[in-house]
């Protein structure tokens, strides 16, 4: 491959991570700024943005082709070869350890016990794959309503603030969901375009 050819594919490579980095800063301060509307803290529009876009960074890639050259994004890729029924299994159990959290831990504000179940939101998707996010997304929509929204351990909704603070989480979650895939997508075509560097 020519050196025009190898840096033209390195300037496009370089713009899909730009891409996917933006994509989790812009989808982090929108979960931050979602809580800060609920009454979380106004630092968590900075913080989830630099949350979001570390996972720019260390987004799996789906790929097949080409040579892996991170040593977590192999791991990473490793968890979503396994069976989707095993995939699922273990977002289950992330999500069974966080409601455990939110049961023992009763002294956590709303806006953190959205950032606790948005943790296997993003731990299945950056791990799983978009499947097994998109379920882990509405099994977290469903506890929040079950042990976030008062009264704790119902389904009821009694008040229209708590129908908005659902409404804020089924947006923090859609969010998220759709920002780690976002990236996920990003990577994917990285490596396709980097894998024409090695052919």
């Amino acid at each position: 491959m020519s050196d025009r050819t190898a840096d033209a594919v390195s300037d496009f490579s370089r713009d899909f991570r730009h891409a996917a980095t933006a994509t989790g800063l812009i989808g982090g301060l929108l979960v931050g700024l979602t809580t800060t509307l609920i009454g979380g803290s106004w630092l968590a529009m900075p913080a989830c943005g630099a949350v979001g876009m570390l996972i720019g960074q260390i987004v799996p890639i789906e790929s097949s082709r080409g040579r892996i050259r991170n040593g977590l994004i192999r791991v990473l890729r490793g968890t979503r070869g396994l069976p989707f029924v095993v995939r699922l299994a273990f977002a289950v159990l992330l999500l069974a350890a966080v409601s455990a959290i939110d049961i023992a831990e009763t002294s956590l504000n709303l806006a953190m016990q959205f950032y606790l179940f948005v943790l296997p939101i993003v731990l299945s998707a950056v791990l799983f794959g978009w499947r097994t996010a998109l379920v882990t997304t509405l099994l977290c929509i469903v506890a929040v309503v079950y042990f976030a929204i008062p009264p704790r351990q119902s389904f009821a909704i009694l008040s229209i603030w708590d129908g908005i603070c659902v409404g804020a989480f089924v947006l923090m979650a859609l969010i998220t969901f759709a920002s780690v895939n976002i990236q996920s997508g990003f990577a994917a075509i990285d490596e396709d375009q980097d894998s024409l560097l090695y052919e």
